[in-house]
């Protein structure tokens, strides 16, 4: 019996690119960076998304797939040196990319450190340096505080609900994953909300 989760994965790619492909159109100004920036983050949300996938079926986040990430990452940072339309929730800094993906990476190695490995693996310390080195600040810390909230919802959820008894196992890198996302195609809008709603 095929599983839901093909189809479903299927499904999400092609939205995704569609998605990439409006993202991109949104600030880009001439085709052959619109085509550049559209390759490079399609390969970054590609193993964003098999890294969403793996780990919410194995609990496990392959380093190498964080490492294919890294790659288009750097190369998608080294291409803002070459054209002049940057992406507005992805930080063109690299001091600014480096230092969040090391205080993402140090808070949660000192997480899984205070949980004895329970909570958090390195898996997902490596999930968050990526995420840090892609989006930057403030970016990245948003993505990180959605991951924290919708996890924690649907940690709730679960137990509440029986599907998962306290203190049992959840994978976290999906939620990363999930935050990841939200921030990239939507970071603007929700940052102009939060300005609106505090009045600045």
């Amino acid at each position: 019996k095929l599983s839901i989760t093909y189809p479903l994965s299927e499904l999400v790619v092609g939205l995704l690119f569609i998605g990439i492909w409006q993202y991109v159109s949104g600030f880009c100004t001439d085709t052959v960076s619109c085509m550049s920036y559209s390759t490079l983050f399609i390969a970054i949300l590609t193993c964003s998304l098999a890294l969403f996938l793996i780990d919410f079926m194995t609990y496990l986040v392959p380093t190498v797939l964080v490492l294919y990430a890294l790659i288009a990452t750097l190369i998608l940072k080294g291409s803002f040196f070459v054209f002049s339309a940057t992406p507005p929730t992805v930080d063109v800094s690299l001091v600014s990319s480096v230092g969040s993906a090391l205080v993402l990476s140090i808070c949660f190695y000192l997480l899984t450190r205070s949980f004895g490995g329970r909570g958090m693996g390195r898996g997902d310390v490596e999930l968050v340096f990526f995420i840090g080195f892609l989006l930057g600040f403030p970016w990245a810390f948003m993505a990180i505080y959605i991951a924290f909230l919708t996890g924690g919802m649907m940690a709730t959820i679960l137990v509440v609900t029986g599907g998962k008894r306290f203190g049992e196992k959840l994978a976290f890198g999906p939620y990363l994953i999930f935050g990841q996302l939200v921030i990239l195609f939507f970071g603007t809008e929700i940052f102009s909300y939060i300005a609106t709603f505090f009045g600045y």
